[in-house]
Parts: C-alpha cells; sequence; structure tokens
C-alpha cells in the first residue's frame, strides 16, 4: 500500500509534462479523474474490504489501463507500476482479514489478550496511517489543483502557438497563391508571344507565310459560300539587294520595316499584309469583285513603296513588281491558296519582265464582274 501514492504520482507529473501535452486534453482528464478514483477506493478497500469495492476497483484498474494505447511507451510502464501494487493489495488484504479470524476464533483468554493488544496497537496503526495519508490526499490535492493550473496554462499556450501557426499558414498560402497566380500570368504572356512569333515575321511583325495560307483557306471557304473573290497581290520589291549591297543589312532590314508600315497604311481594316521572307510580301483581299477595285489599291501601295527616299540617313531608291491573282467561289476553293499565291507570284514575275515598278493581273483572274481595267 506505502508503494501506491508515490506511483500515482510519478504518473500524474509524467501527464502533466510533455507527455500531457501531446495528448488530446480530454484523454488526461479522463486519466487523471480515473486515478482519483483508483486511489481512494483502493485507500477504503484497505480499511474496510468488500467485494462490491473490489470489483469497482477492478472496473477502474481496466479503463485506466485502456487508456495506455494513446501515450507512450514510457506512460504505459507507469500505469502499471500502480496496477502491479493495486492488485497486490486486492489479494492479500482478504488474507490479513483470514489471519485475524483465525486469531480470533482461538477462544483463550491469553489469546484474547494477545489480540486485544495486537488489535490496538494494529489500530493505532491504522490512526496513524489514516492520519498520514489524509495529509497526504490534502497535499496530493493541493498538488492536483496546481497541475491542472498548469495543464490549463499549457493547453492555452499550446492553443496561441496553434493559432499563430495557423496565421502564418495562411498568410504563406495567401503568398503561393499570389505567385502561383503572377507565375500563370507569365506563362500565359510568354505563350500568347509565342503563338505571335510561330504566326508572324519578327522583323516586320507581319503575319508570316504559315499564317498566311491558313488565312487564305478560310477566306476561300468564305467566298466559297457567298461566291465572292479572295484577290492575292504578290509583292517582291525592285532595287533592294542594292540597298544591301551598298548599305548593309541593317540598312536593309530598316526599309523592309518601312515598306511594312507603309503599305499597311493604306490598306483596309479587314485586308491582310504577309511577308514571306526577303523582300517579298503578298496582300490578301477580300469583298473586291472586279479588276479596278484590286488596281484601287496596288496604285497606292506601289506609291508608298517607290516614295521611299531614305532609310537610317542612307539614300534609297526602290520600287515594287506586284502580281496579281483571284480566286471566286468554289473553283478558288477547290484550286486552293497554294495555286492562288502560285498564280499571283507568275503574275508578279511578268511584272518584272515588264520592265518593274509596275503590276500585271494574271490572265487566269476570277472576278464577279469583268469591266476592264486601266492599265497601271
Amino acid at each position: 500500500m506505502l508503494s501506491l501514492p508515490p506511483a500515482l504520482v510519478d504518473l500524474k507529473t509524467e501527464l502533466g509534462g510533455i507527455e500531457g501535452a501531446l495528448a488530446p486534453g480530454r484523454v488526461v482528464v479522463r486519466l487523471d479523474a480515473l486515478l482519483n478514483d483508483l486511489l481512494a477506493d483502493t485507500l477504503r478497500y484497505n480499511l474496510a474490504p468488500s467485494p462490491a469495492l473490489a470489483q469497482r476497483i477492478e472496473g477502474n484498474l481496466a479503463r485506466v489501463e485502456a487508456q495506455k494505447g494513446r501515450f507512450s511507451l514510457a506512460v504505459a510502464n507507469q500505469i502499471d507500476a500502480p496496477a502491479r501494487d493495486t492488485r497486490t493489495i486486492l489479494a492479500n488484504r482478504p488474507r490479513e482479514n483470514e489471519v485475524e479470524a483465525q486469531i480470533a476464533a482461538l477462544g483463550t483468554g491469553e489469546a484474547m489478550t494477545r489480540l486485544g493488544r495486537e488489535l490496538d496497537r494494529s489500530f493505532q496503526v491504522e490512526v496513524l496511517e489514516r492520519q498520514r495519508y489524509r495529509g497526504f490526499l490534502f497535499a496530493y490535492s493541493i498538488l492536483l489543483l496546481g497541475l491542472l493550473a498548469w495543464v490549463g496554462w499549457r493547453l492555452r499556450r499550446s492553443y496561441r502557438i496553434i493559432n499563430d501557426v495557423n496565421h502564418r499558414l495562411q498568410a504563406a498560402n495567401d503568398t503561393l497563391e499570389h505567385r502561383v497566380a503572377e507565375r500563370t500570368a507569365e506563362l500565359e504572356e510568354q505563350t500568347a508571344k509565342l503563338a505571335r512569333l510561330a504566326q508572324h515575321d519578327s522583323l516586320t511583325g507581319l503575319v508570316n507565310y504559315g499564317q498566311l495560307t491558313r488565312l487564305l483557306e478560310l477566306a476561300l471557304v468564305r467566298a466559297a459560300r457567298r461566291d465572292s473573290v479572295v484577290v492575292a497581290m504578290f509583292i517582291d520589291l525592285d532595287g533592294f539587294k542594292g540597298v544591301n549591297d551598298t548599305w548593309g543589312h541593317a540598312t536593309g532590314d530598316l526599309v523592309l520595316q518601312l515598306v511594312a508600315r507603309r503599305v499597311q497604311k493604306v490598306l483596309r481594316a479587314e485586308d491582310v499584309l504577309a511577308r514571306l521572307g526577303g523582300d517579298e510580301f503578298v496582300v490578301m483581299l477580300e469583298g473586291v469583285g472586279a479588276r479596278e477595285g484590286a488596281l484601287r489599291i496596288a496604285r497606292p501601295v506601289l506609291e508608298q513603296i517607290e516614295g521611299i527616299p531614305e532609310a537610317d540617313g542612307n539614300p534609297v531608291s526602290i520600287s515594287a513588281s506586284i502580281g496579281i491573282a483571284a480566286a471566286r467561289g468554289r473553283r478558288g476553293l477547290e484550286a486552293g491558296a497554294a495555286a492562288l499565291l502560285a498564280d499571283a507570284d507568275k503574275a508578279m514575275y511578268a511584272a518584272k519582265q515588264a520592265g518593274k515598278g509596275t503590276f500585271v493581273i494574271s490572265e487566269h483572274a476570277q472576278w464577279t464582274s469583268q469591266a476592264v481595267a486601266v492599265p497601271g
């Protein structure tokens, strides 16, 4: 019986430390209450044993031992110590009662006297023991209250720490989401730039050959539905090689950029200007049904190109040979964009053979109106 209270104190001290802080609060409080009941019942049993009290103590022991799995191995071993002491008391106290009964059954005066003296001595010892345990229980109660207060303080401190950690995690999550959004926007911007580079000429910003082909195919589909005309003007610069040879490729690149800007200026919003590479450009027109409409675009284009006086402070003199081809309705769609471009290319070479600086309409051009155009 003497070793039981110290074992319980050691266990409660462990529960009030790190082990208690790591376990759920309700589990620690539940185990503490069970230990209090176990100690009180064991003390009562030691003073006045009974089967009902023994059964209740066994029940409390079972509930205490059921909590071992919720704690570390060290706490589980400390739970085993008071359990062993309690079971020792349960086993030995009835034997003591049997011995006392046998002594009482002797029936002799001397034995009764001895028994009386022994009982008096045992009573005094028991009284002292009770007084000692009353003091111990009082000290234990004070200690328990202190431990409970300390556990409460630790729990409040833990809640504050957890709350602080949650705030930091939320801030970190918000920062991460912001960075992800920024990175996503950057990737979308880069994707848009790559898509534009895939469809546009890097020097002039104009539509490139691949994109022009796709736009021509779509235009031919629309023309087939409407029985309208798609016009392709193939432009090749005259005198451009001389600019490169005389002033270098940097000046030549500037001339190409000037051509792109000046030609774009005289085109309609719905018209498309593309650079195929080198000094070759193509204008795609929709909604032009007669030759006169195409020439109304070709003439100012030629004038804009011939009107470039200098580039980067260097005098230049260039013109252009323009080949004009037209495809109408379903026939144009069946022939395809490549055939339309090839037809315009042949007309451009015819313009060069005619002396350059002019335009030639392909003899295969298809119009919705066959009015004769004024020569350029």
